[in-house]
């Protein structure tokens, strides 16, 4: 299992990656700092599933969630930040493709 984190700061990439190794424990963790950089990695690496960090600087999850359409069904969840979100931002998200949307802050059982 392969997951690709983006945009994640220190402290979600550790939620994130303890999450998942609480589900799976072998899964491989990749993280990408900036949207554009994780487009590569998901045509190069072809992950399981993209975890966004919905405050991933440059780019909106709306439109992250476009251009990984654009190429690829894998999987994306966006998690919102609390200064980033709001009931708008969802809904863009979850109609430009996103499959799941969660807030912040969220448990580790949440993700």
């Amino acid at each position: 299992m392969k997951v690709l984190l983006v945009g994640t700061g220190p402290e979600t990439a550790e939620k994130v990656n303890l999450a998942a190794r609480l589900r799976w424990p072998n899964v491989d963790v990749h993280v990408a700092a900036e949207a554009d950089n994780a487009l590569m990695v998901v045509e190069d690496q072809e992950p399981d599933i993209v975890i966004f960090e919905s405050e991933a600087g440059e780019k909106p999850a709306d439109v992250f969630a476009q251009e990984l359409r654009a190429f690829s069904d894998v999987p994306l969840i966006v998690l919102e930040t609390e200064a980033n979100g709001g009931d708008l931002e969802e809904a863009k998200a979850l109609e430009a493709g996103a499959d799941d949307y969660i807030r912040q802050p969220a448990g580790i059982i949440s993700l």
